[in-house]
């Protein structure tokens, strides 16, 4: 049965590998033209559409599998069973997404949250309290300790967390994070300084889902010991059973000069805080002791009452190494070793980035660690005594050389599960692995000695580590992928519009492969007039290295995707012959040469318009060229029937760099281009009256107030245009409408206000970078056809909150803009304080947001948010 378990359990995660987009409850519907699907009526001018959003991830991506630059899942990560549903749970760490992740199986598969965001690197340890709740404590690599509490202990649906720093001191730099809760449910937490090589402490007594019941030592003076290796990885705490509901804290870690042993003496736990209170021993058996700075020691108590302690520890001269008390117990018994101790394990390598060890209910020990950077091996003690003989080693994967992150920059993890006869072990793998679905990955591995096979005793827990019939197999945890970029994000990388109909659609490309050169260019359109309504995703044929997108449709619902391709330097435009995107492709060249790769923040952009004639649509095009020495704005429009351009116009050039194109039309033959000039800080904007056969001279219509991530929309109850920005430095989001007919837009005396002109003050933003990250910032502006103003918008790391926001006006006409209001909660992205996570996470609410108000009055908005997956959300309907 327990093998039959595994088998199980392994199958449903390979399942739901293959059902990625829609994730694994869900598929994908058929694909059709969905021109004729039925609209639904339009809402009340004056409505909060937006009350009741409906959200859903839309694309999850799949890990690459090859290269060399995607992220890295599960570099740290621990597993551990919940003892209300005995099911596994994990918490790991993603670079490709700059998020710390909390996964549990439900019954079927795994289920993963976003916990927090900018952790990466950071010691994550994961424990339950009785009640099934669980608790995720980590280092931030600086002057704090952090715990994260679930709001609930449901092992069947999703959640949110609370995350807290419990102790923060000035000078700290925390690591080597280890946790343990006792029967009465109270938790002890050891760490590390490296500054000071300080190990302290960290108590909770009672109600320990709170942070405000956390004890820790305060002044950076206080420690058990100021002798603790500043590169400790792998340490321990444990709880000694003294008796009358007493249980007391035993810690292990590495030394200065040997490794260490610590208890606390006190009865109260609280009285733990005192450096006073703790006595240290160094761990040896009198002959051989650890020796200085080892990264790995553990230690083993079991739950009976004065039970001896058992220490399994790193030495720099005979390997891993077993010690166990010398007399007594732990509530009685001295802290000190007998003078006999046991190597598990020779050579330097085994343990030199982590070990764990546990001992199961039958007194059987079990001990897993990395060997270098090239396999994680498993030792196992049968008999209950760690002073005699070990099974020697066995080979949980041979991973490979380099397959493994190097020690300091890892952390892996294993528990015992009595239930299914088996361990569970979880590790991350680098991008020097083959097999493609662990490449960067993190799996989970398990073990099975079936009856029968050569060396297999009763049961897996029981047979020797090394037995010949041991088997050893993985598969990876998660497999979704990256959607946007960590750095270096290019504005625009998704784009969103509805058909005739209002049914929404998204062009946008997927960078699950973790470069900006090999992203994949995606068109979606849901499948029906609801919003749960299923989602058809195709990959668009041709595009290299696809960038900046733009999407419109035509007057048949025909879609056409504007690109920049970074591989030949071109732009190009593609569309389909059915709108669902089933149809044939056909790509056509924008007709310039090829341009020059700009450097950020500059980006060779693409915007797309339609000019309208008798009813019928031809695309308009206007791409910027921020790479070449002289830099420009041009445009051309595509006739359909005959395949061709026209002439191009240039509409600006110089030495100015530019950012996001963005344009907008109306079936009079009105068009509207706005862009970011960089490098004089300024709105740039062009017109046309002629369905974009000629413009306006460009002007810089807005000056010295930001433009980054800038969205341009006609009002159709006047024919003007309106703009909203971020001004990234100042953390505010900016409108300003002309306030004069369309032809006389381009002058900057005629562009005003609406109020005070910030719709936002506590954007939280200006963390990102121009080079680097502020292509994340890009919003939705759209106009009803009353007049009624909505935008969609993000709030980033440094915000009170990092979510999706939505405004609005509270009028058709001369209303000012109601107080943001959250469109999708972000999760946990705003650990601000002492330091401040990577202001790039993708715990953010959203990034990347783009948003389209349909012809039936649905506001449907596209971001990339928690997880770094694209989203949905749908309003109105």
């Amino acid at each position: 049965m327990a093998l039959a378990k595994r088998i199980l359990i392994l199958t449903a995660i390979f399942s739901c590998l293959n059902g990625l987009l829609t994730g694994c409850n869900g598929s994908g519907g058929s694909a059709h033209n969905l021109a004729d699907s039925d609209p639904e009526p339009t809402p009340a001018a004056n409505e909060n559409l937006c009350q009741e959003p409906v959200t859903k991830v839309l694309d999850y991506g799949r890990k690459a599998t090859a290269g060399t630059t995607a992220g890295l899942r599960g570099a740290f990560s621990d597993v551990t069973l919940n003892p209300v549903s005995s099911t596994p749970s994990v918490v790991f760490t993603d670079t490709g997404s700059l998020t710390l992740n909390y996964g549990y199986w439900d019954g079927s598969e795994f289920k993963y949250e976003v916990v927090a965001g900018g952790v990466t690197t950071n010691f994550p340890r994961l424990v339950f309290l009785s009640s099934g709740k669980p608790l995720i404590f980590w280092a931030n690599g600086a002057t704090a300790v952090y715990m994260a509490a679930r709001n609930s202990a449901s092992t069947t649906t999703a959640s949110a967390w609370t995350v807290t720093a419990i102790e923060t001191v000035a000078t700290m730099t925390t690591r080597a994070v280890e946790v343990s809760v006792n029967e009465l449910d109270q938790v002890g937490v050891l760490y590390i300084s490296a500054v000071g090589t300080l190990a302290r402490f960290i108590g909770c007594s009672s109600d320990c889902d709170s942070a405000s019941n956390y004890v820790g030592m305060g002044a950076i003076a206080n420690s058990i010991s100021a002798t603790a290796s500043a590169t400790n990885h792998s340490a321990d705490i444990q709880w000694c059973n003294n008796g009358s509901d007493v249980f007391k804290p035993y810690v292990v870690f590495g030394g200065t000069a040997n490794s260490q042993i610590a208890r606390c003496a006190s009865a109260t736990l609280a009285d733990c805080a005192l450096p006073a209170n703790w006595q240290t021993a160094v761990i040896t058996d009198g002959t051989v002791a650890t020796g200085a700075n080892q990264v790995t020691t553990k230690l083993s108590i079991a739950n009976t009452v004065d039970a001896p302690f058992h220490v399994v520890a790193k030495t720099s001269a005979s390997g891993i190494r077993a010690y166990a008390q010398n007399t007594g117990g732990c509530a009685t018994g001295a802290l000190t070793f007998s003078a006999t101790s046991r190597q598990i394990v020779a050579g330097a390598n085994v343990g030199n980035a982590w070990g764990k060890l546990h001992r199961d209910s039958q007194g059987r020990f079990h001990f897993v660690a990395n060997e270098a950077q090239t396999n994680i091996r498993y030792f196992n003690q049968l008999t209950g005594d760690p002073l005699a003989a070990w099974s020697t080693v066995g080979n949980v994967e041979t991973v490979g050389a380099a397959g493994l992150p190097a020690a300091g920059a890892t952390r892996g993890s294993f528990v015992v599960d009595e239930g299914h006869d088996q361990l569970l072990m979880t590790y991350g793998r680098t991008a020097a692995v083959t097999p493609a679905l662990t490449w960067a990955n993190m799996v989970l591995a398990y073990n099975t000695c079936p009856s029968g096979g050569t060396g297999c005793l009763t049961s897996t827990l029981a047979s020797p580590s090394n037995a010949s019939g041991m088997v050893f197999g993985n598969a990876p945890l998660n497999s979704t992928g990256q959607i946007g970029l960590t750095t270096a994000q290019f504005p625009k990388s998704a784009t969103i519009e509805s058909t005739s109909d209002g049914i929404p659609a998204a062009a946008y490309v997927d960078f699950s492969v973790g470069s900006a050169t090999t992203g994949v260019l995606k068109y979606a359109i849901r499948n029906g007039s609801s919003a749960a309504s299923s989602w058809n995703n195709v990959t668009v044929p041709g595009p290299v290295s696809p960038q900046s997108v733009s999407l419109k449709f035509d007057h048949d619902d025909k879609p056409w995707i504007a690109y920049y391709d970074a591989s030949s330097l071109r732009y190009f435009l593609a569309t389909n012959t059915l709108t669902d995107g089933t149809g044939t492709w056909k790509t056509h060249q924008f007709p310039i040469g090829a341009v020059a790769a700009p450097i950020l923040p500059g980006v060779n952009a693409v915007a797309l318009a339609m000019s309208y004639t008798l009813g019928n649509a031809k695309p308009v095009m206007i791409v910027s060229n921020a790479g070449s020495v002289a830099k420009t704005v041009s445009t051309a429009v595509f006739n359909p029937g005959a395949e061709n351009w026209t002439s191009v116009t240039t509409l600006d050039s110089g030495t100015a760099v530019t950012s996001k194109l963005s344009t907008d039309f109306d079936r009079a033959g009105n068009l509207v281009l706005a862009y970011y000039d960089t490098t004089n800080n300024a709105i740039r904007y062009s017109g046309s009256s002629s369905g974009g056969i000629t413009w306006s001279s460009p002007a810089s219509v807005i000056t010295a107030s930001g433009g980054m991530g800038l969205e341009i929309k006609l009002n159709p109850t006047n024919s003007r245009p309106a703009i909203a920005f971020y001004d990234r430095s100042v953390n505010l989001l900016r409108y300003r409408e002309c306030t004069s007919d369309l032809a006389t837009c381009h002058l900057s005396v005629n562009w005003g206000t609406l109020g005070s002109g910030v719709i936002d003050s506590t954007l939280g933003v200006s963390g990102l970078t121009a080079a680097a990250t502020d292509g994340l910032l890009s919003l939705g502006l759209n106009f009803s056809s009353a007049g009624k103003i909505w935008l969609t918008f993000s709030r980033g790391s440094l915000s009170s909150n990092g979510s999706l926001m939505y405004s609005y006006t509270s009028q058709t006409f001369g209303g000012l803009f109601v107080t943001a209001a959250e469109l999708h909660a972000g999760a946990n992205a705003v650990i601000s304080s002492p330091v401040a996570a990577t202001p790039a996470n993708y715990a953010v609410g959203g990034w990347s947001v783009g948003s389209s108000l349909s012809s039936t009055g649905a506001l449907h908005s596209l971001f990339i948010g928690p997880g770094n997956y694209l989203y949905y959300s749908s309003c109105g309907e």
